[in-house]
């Protein structure tokens, strides 16, 4: 139905009556978009997910993107900016998706994924997503001693890949599978990849 798109409407119906309360908030957050600001840290989304079980149960699609994208997405230049300020631990981004126990929609954008930290016990089962779409990524895996390079696709199995226009900062052994290819991603057991949609100098 149209209304559940309009986000002011689904909100006032939220405050009608406790009977409408629930149901009118399910669907005002089935999509959820979070827009991450300079240097801002998704701790405040994670931490508001996981003292709202209520609300991260509806959860169905997320979008996590930062505010400045490289200027080739917006346009304005043809090579590799360096306007990302935004740096981020792949950890933190699966304890959000860990937190939306229903989520099956995910894209990041315009931000930069540091490498796993050595003390953080890599996650023991894959999250299962129908859409997994990464923009304007870079990968930075060696900017401290105590990170580690790895796959960020091993972490996923997506009926549908979505890859546009990621970048890696850093030399990565890719003998070593740290960086991942259509081919391992088509030949893993574990994953259930249908379609693989690429654009762009990608490094994935």
């Amino acid at each position: 139905p149209p209304f559940r798109r309009n986000k002011a409407r689904l909100a006032s119906y939220s405050l009608v009556c406790r009977l409408w309360k629930p149901i009118a908030q399910a669907l005002l957050f089935q999509e959820v978009a979070v827009t991450l600001r300079g240097r801002q840290s998704p701790g405040e989304f994670l931490s508001f997910v996981q003292s709202s079980p209520h609300i991260a149960r509806s959860v169905r699609s997320l979008v996590l993107m930062a505010n400045c994208l490289p200027s080739w997405i917006r346009g304005e230049a043809t090579e590799i900016s360096h306007e990302f300020e935004l740096e981020l631990c792949p950890a933190v981004l699966l304890d959000i998706l860990h937190a939306l126990p229903g989520i099956t929609h995910v894209k990041f954008q315009g931000f930069t994924i540091l490498g796993w930290p050595q003390d953080v016990p890599l996650p023991a089962r894959l999250l299962s997503l129908t859409r997994l779409a990464l923009k304007a990524l870079r990968y930075k895996p060696l900017s401290e001693p105590h990170l580690l390079p790895f796959d960020i696709l091993s972490f996923f199995s997506a009926e549908a890949l979505e890859v546009h226009d990621n970048t890696v900062l850093q030399p990565v052994d890719r003998e070593a599978g740290f960086l991942p290819t259509t081919r391992a991603i088509l030949n893993s057991e574990q994953r259930t990849v249908k379609k693989i949609v690429a654009s762009g100098p990608d490094c994935f």
